[in-house]
């Protein structure tokens, strides 16, 4: 999905947004990230060139961020060191496709454009704000750096998707959203585990996507986007929808026990990522807009014997 250097570059960005203004320096950087550190002042490097980092000399110095973390995008962070790069032009060169692309490779560059849309509505500082939650790339313990110690993210216990009180008009939604978030979770371990583990997930995501997530999807575009009051609401849903349905149609070209283990990680946090907004942000604000008469024609219509 992105490569090494990617990643680090992302490890060692959220790192530093941790110290809040102060600064980290190299060693502490390789050390509580794991990125080599050999490779780290590369990486650092190419940040800095950006504008994405700066350092200071001397006692107290190091690296800082160089502007806030939300206004910097995961996408710019990536595009720093190794540039996501589109296909404009048929990669074996044929003349007469030319820019004409070909199904094949139409469809990798609409996959890629969905992922570039998706990092770059992505800022750091989302990154940093999960309550309750494993923070991407790091963890929490006792031991001190601004507060935590950071380190690789392992997928910690998640949370049940069905809130208490959910309005009857939204409670079917949030039903599937508990396999979503199995679903999740088994990509995001699978990407530490063998091959056959993660075969093992990404025939579960297709499973459950043919049976169940599809409609989901569908049903939350038809009954949800027309009553979201919000432009950038209903704008989101939609993108990651979108960006969602390409994970599933990679999913489905993976040979048997040749599925990335980059891949999995990505594909899991971005499910669990969009099934979060939904439940914090995206029905609490439908809940909120809308009349109790509208609350109960909605309903109607969201109510299960209604959606099969």
């Amino acid at each position: 999905m992105i490569s090494p250097t990617a990643e680090y570059a992302l490890r060692a960005i959220v790192a530093i947004a941790f110290e809040e203004g102060g600064s980290a320096t190299t060693p502490d950087i390789a050390k509580l990230t794991k990125v080599p550190s050999g490779y780290l002042p590369k990486v650092l490097q190419m940040l800095g060139r950006a504008g994405l980092v700066e350092s200071r000399r001397g006692a107290g110095g190091g690296f800082k961020l160089a502007k806030s973390p939300d206004r910097m995008n995961v996408l710019e962070v990536v595009n720093a060191v190794d540039p996501i790069k589109r296909i404009h032009e048929c990669p074996l060169e044929l003349e007469s496709h030319g820019t004409n692309l070909c199904p094949l490779h139409k469809r990798l560059d609409e996959a890629t454009a969905h992922i570039e849309s998706s990092f770059a509505s992505t800022t750091i500082a989302e990154l940093l704000r999960q309550p309750g939650q494993s923070t991407p790339f790091c963890e929490a313990s006792e031991n001190q750096f601004g507060g935590l110690k950071l380190g690789l993210a392992r997928p910690g216990p998640l949370p049940r998707a069905i809130p208490q009180r959910r309005h009857d008009a939204l409670i079917e939604f949030s039903r599937d959203h508990s396999l979503g978030l199995v679903i999740a979770k088994h990509l995001i371990e699978s990407a530490q585990k063998s091959e056959h583990d993660r075969a093992s997930a990404v025939t579960e995501m297709i499973k459950a996507w043919r049976s169940n997530l599809s409609e989901h999807f569908r049903e939350e575009e038809r009954l949800l986007s027309p009553v979201i009051r919000a432009d950038g609401l209903r704008e989101r849903l939609v993108r990651e929808h979108a960006v969602i349905r390409t994970y599933v149609d990679m999913a489905e070209m993976f040979a048997n026990n040749d599925v990335d283990p980059a891949w999995a990680n990505a594909a899991g946090l971005m499910l669990r990522r969009h099934i979060q907004w939904e439940e914090r942000e995206l029905f609490p604000a439908i809940e909120d807009s809308l009349s109790d008469g509208e609350l109960q024609d909605l309903a109607k219509h969201s109510a299960r014997p209604h959606r099969r």
